[in-house]
């Protein structure tokens, strides 16, 4: 009998363990429940009361035509059990087939199975959003200023949206109805935001690159709507081609000829400096339709020659319209040990600029193929200073 008491007595320990744990779980249960029914009642919701043992309580219903679930589940066993709160929304007007996720350290290998995001021009989006689709054009309709910011602030929350769902989770069951209500807003806007403009497409556009108050998502909404039949009228496109940024330059191309003043005029009075850069290499690019002033054009490509993040895509320009003034600022990229693409173009345009020239005098620089393709100089204390003077036949 002695041991038989003594047995029992053994377990008072772990029984009031377990009765320890089943009240601090109800409690915490309690607070989740208290917290998700407020929750509820602050968005019109409905709360379902879960069992004492087995499913928890959850929250669903509808706001704005959005489908609301929320409820808890587990993933793992034993050590490694872990519980969710997740979030879930389902808008029958979500954009088809988009998907949306935070810029993550493995994105690269996203990319690379399913293709390259949609870069809508925004740095301060692209670089934490994860943006793609079945059509460009659908997403820069919709992703205005405050479409980004509202996305933005959702994805750094967690949110993602894919097959037409918005869902987020969060570690644990959450225990305060402010924590629950915010997570739960964010997603509400983020979904209302992010709605498909249905047949309004072209609407959608115009409103961006009309209104969007940063340039290059100006710039490329209107040149998804230039893609769209019909385009643009002239009109329009003259008013819009008087802009001093991207905008700009995109309209004063889809004129032609007629838009050739507007490129001029970026090429002083462009900003930022891409832009002088980007007039530039269009007025080369229709070279071959129009006549062109390439004096000033060639100026400009100077300018960028020596300024990152514009050289490579400055002396391609040189290659096509350089004069013997540039061949001293090529030469600066087309030496060096290492072999490099940078080289590579440099040396060719540098050999394209020497093509156009009929002769070269003695004292000035020739380039000839020798060891690895390497560039030499016909005299040192004349570097980059190629003939200028072209003999005209009698």
């Amino acid at each position: 009998m002695f041991e038989l008491i003594f047995a029992l007595g053994s377990l008072v320990p772990f029984f009031a363990l377990m009765a320890f744990v089943l009240v601090l779980n109800r409690y915490l249960s309690g607070r989740h429940d208290k917290a998700m029914k407020a929750a509820a009642e602050e968005y019109g919701l409905t709360f379902r009361e879960g069992a004492t043992f087995g499913r928890s309580c959850t929250v669903d219903g509808s706001v704005d035509g959005i489908n609301v679930i929320i409820d808890t589940y587990s993933t793992g066993s034993g050590k490694s059990r872990t519980t969710w709160t997740r979030f879930r929304l389902r808008d029958p007007k979500a954009i088809m087939g988009a998907q949306i996720a935070g810029e993550g350290v493995f994105s690269f290998v996203g990319k690379a199975l399913k293709g390259s995001d949609v870069e809508i021009g925004d740095p301060r989006f692209d670089d934490k959003v994860l943006l793609r689709g079945p059509s460009e054009a659908e997403l820069r309709a919709v992703f205005d200023q405050p479409t980004r910011e509202a996305v933005r602030k959702a994805v750094n929350h967690s949110w993602t949206l894919g097959t037409g769902e918005w869902t987020c989770r969060r570690s644990g069951r959450l225990r305060e109805a402010s924590k629950i209500s915010y997570t739960l807003g964010l997603g509400l806007e983020a979904a209302r935001a992010a709605r498909s403009p249905g047949r309004d497409l072209a609407a959608g556009l115009e409103r961006v690159y009309t209104t969007d108050p940063d340039q290059r998502v100006r710039a490329k909404a209107l040149h998804e709507r230039l893609r769209m039949s019909p385009p643009p009228g002239e009109a329009e496109l003259r008013e819009l081609a008087t802009d001093k940024g991207f905008v700009g330059l995109i309209a004063a191309q889809a004129l032609g000829q007629e838009g050739l003043p507007h490129l001029y005029d970026a090429l002083e009075k462009g900003d930022p400096a891409a832009v002088r850069l980007r007039a530039a290499e269009l007025l080369i690019e229709m070279r071959q339709v129009v006549d062109v002033d390439f004096s000033k054009v060639h100026e400009v490509l100077l300018q960028a020659v020596h300024h990152e993040p514009y050289i490579d895509r400055a002396i391609l320009g040189l290659e096509k319209i350089g004069t013997v003034e540039a061949v001293a600022p090529l030469l600066d990229h087309a030496g060096g040990f290492l072999p490099s693409q940078r080289k590579t173009n440099a040396q060719r345009a540098v050999r394209a600029i020497q093509s156009r020239i009929a002769g070269a005098d003695r004292g000035q620089v020739s380039i000839v193929a020798a060891q690895g393709g390497e560039l030499s100089e016909a005299t040192q204390g004349q570097r980059g200073a190629l003939a200028a003077a072209s003999r005209q036949r009698e």
